[in-house]
């Protein structure tokens, strides 16, 4: 039985590892997006792409929480739609400051 384990184990740990290399890719993948758009952006249209992605995501947030109500539920009489915030961004992107480290 022993040796089932350290099998499991070494495949869990196959696989963790797998997962993390994807992404270590996928975080330089968006690192380089971000450097080629900016690259053809100057800085004001930078923020205001930066400020569109944010208000999308925090679009997309409302509307799937709005899907995961039950229903017949209560609903909130009104959407928090409190200011974007430096920090508010989902990922780390090289933007000038604008936005913070994930969460």
């Amino acid at each position: 039985m022993a040796g089932r384990d350290n099998t499991s184990d070494r495949g869990l740990e196959t696989r963790l590892q797998a997962r993390d290399d994807h992404r270590t890719r996928a975080a330089a993948s968006v690192r380089t997006a971000y450097a080629d758009v900016d690259a053809v952006l100057d800085v004001r249209q930078r923020i205001r792409f930066r400020t569109f992605e944010l208000r999308m995501e925090r679009r997309q947030k409302e509307l799937l929480m709005r899907a995961r109500v039950t229903p017949g539920a209560d609903r909130p009489s009104q959407v928090d739609r409190a200011p974007i915030r430096p920090g508010d961004h989902l990922y780390t992107v090289g933007c000038d400051g604008l936005a913070g480290a994930s969460r």
